[in-house]
């Protein structure tokens, strides 16, 4: 890539869709009453400056949307430059409700409909177990850089509680995305995850 001359190095990088990193996370509220585990999908469009401007529900019922999308209305990214519009970014977030085990092996979402920009999206959702040595409860956060061919290429850590980070980690590895697309090509892109935990109550 050295050898490209200056300007059109300037102006691959500038046409290659970059990574938006997530400064700024608060945790969704969840509902503390609902016996049901829960899953919200929505796309967000930022601004250069890092801000959410648009937020659209792809997947979801209440009572968990709305407390989605009360938080990532707040969330803020690094700011994006070289892009008049950065690329829109995926975020899922997964309730557990208040087991220890997991209720089901995996969630499988339909094919996601073409489109010509768009984020991506998962299309299996692995979901945690309790970690049968914690009492903590909290939200983990998680960013991933999705490839072109779906696979998931870099893990970050944006919001952790200890002691369940690791299970949340290691359920998300078995995830699987549709790839992201850009003026109708498949692309790498950004996938939020955000894992809500409950302790567990015993009957």
């Amino acid at each position: 890539m050295s050898s490209l001359p200056s300007q059109l190095l300037v102006l691959w990088l500038i046409a290659q869709p970059q990574a938006a990193t997530l400064k700024y996370a608060g945790a969704p509220a969840p509902p503390l009453n609902s016996p049901f585990a829960g899953v919200v999908i929505l796309k967000a469009d930022r601004g250069a400056s890092g801000d959410v401007q648009s937020i659209t529900a792809l997947a979801g019922a209440a009572p968990f949307l709305e407390a989605s999308i009360s938080a990532v209305k707040q969330w803020k990214f690094a700011p994006v430059q070289g892009q008049e519009k950065p690329a829109p970014v995926s975020v899922t977030m997964f309730y557990r409700a208040r087991q220890i085990f997991s209720s089901t092996s995996a969630t499988q979402f339909p094919e996601w409909p073409a489109a010509e920009t768009r984020p991506p999206l998962p299309h299996v959702i692995v979901e945690p177990s309790y970690p049968v040595n914690s009492v903590a409860e909290g939200v983990v956060i998680l960013e991933l850089r999705i490839s072109a061919d779906g696979g998931i290429e870099r893990i970050e850590t944006v919001r952790q509680v200890p002691s369940l980070m690791e299970i949340a980690r290691k359920a998300v590895e078995g995830w699987k995305f549709t790839p992201a697309s850009i003026n109708g090509q498949a692309s790498s892109g950004t996938a939020i995850v955000a894992i809500s935990f409950l302790r567990p109550v015993i009957y």
